[in-house]
This record gives C-alpha cells, sequence and structure tokens, in this order.
C-alpha cells in the first residue's frame, strides 16, 4: 500500500500482486524480487546475499545529488508532492523508477548511522536525514549500521496497533529467535544454511533504479527545497525516549488501579506542573476495532474529576485521604471514558460526522467552527505489547526483547507534547516525548522530568 499525492485529495492503493520490495541505500534504490520464477519465497540466506550485493554496491557509488534525495519530496508539501510528481515523474525513466517503488510490498532503508541510544534511533526513524525516508509507503524498514532496525509508518492508512501486531508476529518467529536451536543464524549474526539450502549467491538479481534529475532543473530544486524543509522541522523536533524502570504495570495492579488511567493522570500532574498550572485539552486515542473498520475514538482525559485531583494534588493544604480519594474517582472516570470511546459513545467522531454532513449542506455552525479549532495540547496514545500468543512480556526471558516502542511528534506546536508510551514489562513504563524547540514554553527533557515525579507522587498517595 502507498499513498499517492494528488493536487486537491491523496489516495491510498494496493497493490495486491506485488512481488518485489525496494532497498535504498546510499542514495541509491533497488527493486529486490523476493518471490522465485516459479512463486517460492527467497529463503533467508537468498535474501541475505542480495543485501550484501546491493549495499556493497551502493557504498562503492554513493550518490549525494539530487536523484539521491528524491525521497524527499514525500515529506513535502502534498500540493508540491504532486505537481512534482505530475511535473517531472509521469514519464520515462523518472516514472519506471517510481512506480516500482510505489508498487512495492514495502521499503527499507540501509541507514549509514548507528545511533548510540534510544532517542538517537528514533529520531533517525522519525525523519531521516531528511532525503532518504520513503514517507509514502504504508510501512517502510529503517536498518542501522549496528542491525538494530525501526519502522516509518505512513499513518493514514491503519493505527500503530496493527503495525505493533505485525512487528511482534515477525520478531517472534522463530527465524528471528537467535537463541533457540531453530535459529537460521550463527554467533556471528549471518545465516546458517540448511541442508538443501540454495547456494551461497554471487550474483544480483536486483534491478538498480535511475532518476534523471537534471542539475539546475526545476525538479532538482524542488527536491532541494523539500529536504531543506523536513531538515528545519527536524532540527525543531525535541524528541526523547525515556525508560521509567523503577516500577511499572504490577505496582499499579498493586494499588488497585488501570496502568492506563495512572499513566494519564501522571500526564495531567506533570502538564500541570510544566506549565505553571494550566489545564488543557488532552488527546489519548482509543481503538475501535470493536466495529467493522473501527479506527480510533478520543479519549478526553482533562476531566473535571482529574483537574479537582490535580489541584488539590498542588493545593499543599489537602491531606492524603483526600488527595487519594480524588485520584481514585478521576482514575474510575477515566475508565467510564474509555469504555465509552472504545463502544462508539466517544463524542469526537460524532463532531466529526456533523462537521462533514453540515459542510455537504453548505450549513455554518458556530459550535462546529469552534469545536474543530480547538488544540490537543497534550497529545498522547498507550501502545499495545502483546498482541500475539507467543510471548509474554511479564516474564524475564521474553521481557529481554521488549522494545520501547515508538512515537509521534506534537500536534500543537506552540506549547504542546506528543507523548506515547508503553505499559509492557511488569516494572517498567517507555515513553516517547515530543515538542517544538521553537516554541519557547516546552522542553521534552523537562517534562519526562515531571512525568517521573508525578508517578512516585501519585504512588506514594495511593501506597
Amino acid at each position: 500500500t502507498t499513498r499517492i499525492p494528488g493536487r486537491e485529495e491523496d489516495k491510498l492503493v494496493t497493490f495486491e500482486d506485488s512481488r518485489h520490495i525496494v532497498i535504498s541505500a546510499c542514495g541509491n534504490y533497488y527493486s529486490l524480487p523476493v518471490y522465485s520464477h516459479s512463486g517460492r519465497v527467497l529463503s533467508v540466506g537468498e535474501i541475505e546475499d542480495q543485501l550484501l550485493l546491493i549495499v556493497a554496491d551502493a557504498e562503492a557509488h554513493r550518490d549525494e545529488s539530487a536523484a539521491g534525495k528524491v525521497p524527499a519530496l514525500t515529506g513535502a508539501n502534498r500540493t508540491k508532492w504532486a505537481e512534482a510528481r505530475s511535473d517531472y515523474f509521469s514519464s520515462g525513466t523518472n516514472k519506471a523508477a517510481l512506480n516500482l517503488i510505489e508498487t512495492a510490498i514495502f521499503y527499507v532503508h540501509m541507514d549509514d548511522t548507528a545511533p548510540d541510544s534510544w532517542s538517537g534511533r528514533a529520531r533517525r526513524a522519525i525523519h531521516g536525514s531528511g532525503s532518504n525516508l520513503w514517507f509514502d509507503k504504508s510501512v517502510e524498514l529503517v536498518v542501522f549500521k549496528d542491525a538494530h532496525i525501526g519502522l516509518n509508518v505512513e499513518h493514514s492508512f491503519a493505527d500503530a496497533l496493527v503495525i505493533a501486531h505485525l512487528w511482534e508476529h515477525c520478531l517472534l518467529s522463530y527465524e528471528s529467535l537467535a537463541s533457540t536451536s531453530l535459529s537460521l543464524y550463527g554467533s556471528d549474526g549471518f545465516n546458517v544454511r540448511e541442508p538443501g539450502a540454495p547456494a551461497k549467491s554471487v550474483k544480483s538479481i536486483s534491478t538498480k533504479l535511475k532518476f534523471d534529475i537534471a542539475p539546475g532543473s526545476q525538479a532538482e530544486a524542488a527536491i532541494l527545497a523539500a529536504e531543506a524543509a523536513i531538515i528545519a522541522d527536524a532540527e525543531d523536533l525535541d524528541l526523547h525516549v525515556h525508560h521509567f524502570s523503577s516500577w511499572g504495570k504490577d505496582a499499579c495492579k498493586a494499588m488497585g488501579v488501570s496502568p492506563d488511567a495512572f499513566v494519564q493522570m501522571a500526564l495531567q500532574l506533570a502538564y500541570y506542573r510544566d506549565s505553571g498550572g494550566k489545564h488543557v485539552l488532552t488527546y489519548e486515542a482509543a481503538s475501535t476495532r470493536l466495529f467493522r473498520n473501527g479506527r480510533t475514538e478520543t479519549i478526553r482525559s482533562c476531566t473535571k474529576d482529574a483537574a479537582h485531583f490535580v489541584r488539590l494534588m498542588e493545593s499543599g493544604t489537602a491531606d492524603k485521604a483526600n488527595i487519594a480519594a480524588a485520584l481514585r474517582t478521576a482514575i474510575a472516570q477515566h475508565g467510564k471514558l474509555t469504555r465509552n470511546a472504545m463502544t462508539g459513545r466517544g463524542v469526537d467522531r460524532h463532531i466529526f460526522g456533523l462537521l462533514v454532513v453540515a459542510m455537504g449542506l453548505e450549513r455554518e455552525s458556530e459550535f462546529l467552527s469552534e469545536a474543530m479549532k480547538a488544540k490537543w495540547t497534550l497529545s498522547s496514545s498507550q501502545q499495545p505489547a502483546r498482541q500475539t500468543t507467543r510471548w509474554n512480556p511479564n516474564k524475564p526471558v521474553d521481557a529481554v526483547r521488549l522494545s520501547l516502542g515508538g512515537g509521534f511528534g506534537p500536534v500543537d506546536r506552540d506549547s504542546g507534547y506528543g507523548v506515547s508510551y508503553l505499559v509492557g514489562g511488569a516494572s517498567s513504563i517507555a515513553f516517547h516525548v515530543s515538542s517544538c524547540r521553537s516554541s519557547g514554553k516546552t522542553n521534552s527533557t523537562r517534562f519526562i522530568g515531571h512525568i517521573d515525579q508525578a508517578l512516585n507522587d501519585m504512588r506514594a498517595i495511593l501506597s
């Protein structure tokens, strides 16, 4: 699946009969068939051979020209990308190369960096260098030099829940479990050929894609302008990954509270402290997959009960029993809102439905106009951590395989935070916190400190 830009409206296109993937490395692009002529899926060893050949060729022929930066257009303004696609990629070699990328099963970028922290990997996976990620592909793997892998996912076709399920399935397949007797990999990380497996290939079966971008052309100018815009946004993104490892899910259960609701109340307390005493519109995603074609509904976490708890907590005069009672009330209300959102009784998708009807009838609505202008200053989402029966993250043998999850940028660039969190293991919580450096009001590292303090203060209240 890929997202095709349009001057007025984009469209999603799925190619059911696709038989190849596209590899990007050092400004070069390769179409790699992953099925044999007889329809057999290539083995792990065969794919490994081809990747080694591709990387060797790419490193020997690095392309730092505009032709090696075409992916930047997919991160540009959508109308500008649609116009560039029509003007410069609608015929000849450019059209042929673009077609192979858009029809690929998925896109793999072999990144030539090896960030040494989770935050560094997250930043590289979300925006890359500014010109090396193909943001329109539904699924893109970002493979770092040290073999860590991240994913960059185009959001319109599916929600994080779907990709998390896919990736969990892949990581826990027997092919990837290096600690088992079924492992296909040796201690050096390379494939161990099974008896009867195809011989090691020294011949490339990939096709190198070519883009014809003339120096000084309008096409080059469009690509370089897109790259500059992405780099500017990337430099403005204050994204940090934080592993809260003092305690986690088990402690919440011991207190008799929902881990998700507890974290959401901690975010309310943290933002109040971070902003100098403000309550803000808060978005938490809830899945509506109980319904056919269901996507998400909004849990509005900043309730009157949540605000009451926060003010009591910060009053300096309320006793512990009253604060604890207010916190439990706020948590219970959040649970009710969550259930309502998941079962079609939220409000935001209904408001959006009313907006669509009003637009269709060409009716003006003061209420709808005001509702749609409101900023989601605190945008949050809990990530799923166990969608298959192949493991149990609560067990130490499986917990070591638990990723710190993924994240997203802030919705409100002025004073907002994007907070994605993973209550995965029994004794830890992972956070991805983002904001804009240009804001002057926000600081992701500072906010992480407030989150940690809020979690510990609230646990002390309920203990």
